[in-house]
This record gives structure tokens, C-alpha cells and sequence, in this order.
């Protein structure tokens, strides 16, 4: 298990396993296209990449949008909502919701590759370790 291991083979297992929480049949950022969903806005899809990240969203009603955001988003998206409904700008509403949005899932992904989280799935799971750092299935009599 993860904890029986001195720091320097805690390390190799972290690097080995980095993107343990973020595998596609996970869907990690099903959250936060259920997020944006709640607000009338569609998440088509994204790109993280360092260099040229970005985030692809359809706002069907910016009005009902702007007015959901201020109900329900509480300060992270008051001020975007705010700007909107006194300025009735979509075009810079629509670019602080993509950067809004970018900016989650960008945290999100982080946290998930982070040390803090990789230590914490692989404690939660049980995991077991063969000699070459791959995860063993260990079953036990009951």
C-alpha cells in the first residue's frame, strides 16, 4: 500500500500514476458541464493545452443566463452577470463566461494531477504495489 513506502518510492508511484483521476472513462468535468448546463449554458468542448487553451460554450438566452448566474453562482460569476445586465454587451459576457469556465476546469485538472489528490486515490483505493510500482489486485478471504 501507498503508505508503506519510503519518500522516494512515494514519489516514483506519484509520477507513475499522475493521471490516475483524470482517465476519459471518468468524465471528471461532467460537474462543471452540469454546472454550466443549470445556467443555460452548453459546454461543446474544451482544450487545456498550455499555450492555447480554451473552452467552446452556446448561450442559448444571455439575458436568462446573466439572470440564473446572479440567483445561483453566488461572487464567482455575480460580477460577469452584473456587467452583463447593465451593459447588455454578449459579446464580452460570452468571453468572461469562456474564461470563467476555462478557468475552472483548468483547477479542476490541476487539483486532480496534484500530489495532495494522486496520495489521496491511491490511499482511499487500497491499492496494492508490485516491486515494479504496478497496482495489484489483492483478494482476500472472508
Amino acid at each position: 500500500m501507498f503508505d508503506e513506502f519510503n519518500e522516494e518510492d512515494k514519489q516514483k508511484l506519484l509520477s507513475k500514476y499522475r493521471y490516475i483521476n483524470i482517465t476519459v472513462d471518468y468524465g471528471w468535468w461532467n460537474d462543471i458541464y452540469e454546472d454550466a448546463s443549470n445556467i443555460g449554458i452548453e459546454i461543446k468542448g474544451f482544450d487545456l493545452n498550455r499555450n492555447t487553451s480554451h473552452v467552446n460554450i452556446i448561450i442559448s438566452n444571455y439575458k436568462e443566463t446573466a439572470i440564473l448566474i446572479s440567483k445561483n453562482r453566488g461572487n464567482s460569476g455575480l460580477e460577469i452577470a452584473k456587467r452583463f445586465l447593465a451593459h447588455k454587451n454578449k459579446e464580452d459576457f460570452h468571453v468572461a463566461l469562456c474564461e470563467h469556465f476555462l478557468n475552472l476546469l483548468k483547477e479542476e485538472y490541476d487539483y486532480l494531477i496534484s500530489d495532495k489528490k494522486i496520495t489521496k486515490t491511491l490511499i482511499e483505493n487500497k491499492y496494492y504495489f508490485n516491486e515494479k510500482f504496478e497496482i495489484e489486485m489483492v483478494f482476500k478471504k472472508i
